[in-house]
């Protein structure tokens, strides 16, 4: 009894994981198809900011290079004011208070204060904003790179799946066409009577999906690193921006 009780249990659990990989077996290339078409409207608004495949694509526009020469220019000086200032409180013996910085009892302590006080605020607000500009270029390559890869792995996942699991079902079933059709007319229909399936064909449909579950995963990933190489290869990866090549490159106007 105990024995048949649990032989019971496992072919319900067949039954219902076949019913729900059935359910979303139809939904897996409507979803990637989705998934393609988002991705293709991604692609294209990039495709139109980026429209000469070269390494100027990505480069600072001129407003951005005037910043960052100006901040490359101005953010050494503030750190020798700041370490200037510093040294000068040192040698001076301008009293401390507990926290470190210099005392304002005096009119030089104020003096170094504010010395110090102006230059780091200049750093503050700055340094994060020329770290940005230097690795917007390579940013927004990674970002279309994304892009571009995402939409090529979807697509070609769609054709993997088709491809999986038509090999996979026809491993299992002879005649994959009619066996397929009897399988929906099994569970749609309530059919017991079959031309072409065999014994034990649910545990085979069970494996045929988990199979083909596993392809298209890892398919979907191997199609993104490959879409990752195919962009490099259309598109250069652009240098970090520094003050000695920045005027090496200029943004294509129509790319503004």
């Amino acid at each position: 009894m105990a024995k048949n009780g649990k032989d019971d249990t496992t072919g319900f659990l067949v039954i219902v994981g076949i019913v729900v990989l059935l359910i979303l077996l139809p939904l897996v290339p409507i979803i990637f198809g989705i998934i393609t078409i988002i991705n293709w409207f991604k692609l294209r608004k990039k495709e139109k900011e980026y429209p000469n495949k070269t390494e100027t694509d990505f480069w600072l526009n001129e407003q951005e290079k005037e910043h960052f020469k100006e901040m490359s220019e101005n953010i050494p000086i503030a750190f020798r004011n700041v370490m200037n200032a510093r040294n000068a409180g040192e040698e001076e013996n301008i009293s401390k208070n507990q926290n470190g910085s210099f005392s304002n009892r005096s009119n030089r302590g104020k003096e170094i204060n504010s010395i110090i006080n102006e230059n780091q605020s200049y750093l503050d607000n700055n340094l994060w904003r020329i770290k940005l500009l230097e690795s917007k270029p390579i940013n927004d390559w990674q970002n279309m790179r994304k892009i571009y890869a995402n939409f090529k792995a979807s697509s070609y996942t769609i054709l993997i799946w088709f491809f999986a699991f038509y090999i996979t079902f026809s491993q299992y079933f002879k005649k994959p066409l009619l066996s397929l059709s009897e399988i929906y007319s099994h569970y749609v229909y309530g059919t017991t009577t079959y031309i072409s399936l065999k014994d034990e064909w649910q545990n085979k449909l069970l494996i045929t999906l988990g199979i083909t579950a596993v392809i298209t995963l890892i398919g979907y990933f191997l199609m993104k690193y490959v879409g990752k190489y195919m962009f490099a290869n259309k598109y250069p990866k652009p240098q970090k921006v520094t003050k000695h090549n920045i005027d090496e490159f200029s943004k294509p106007l129509n790319a503004l």
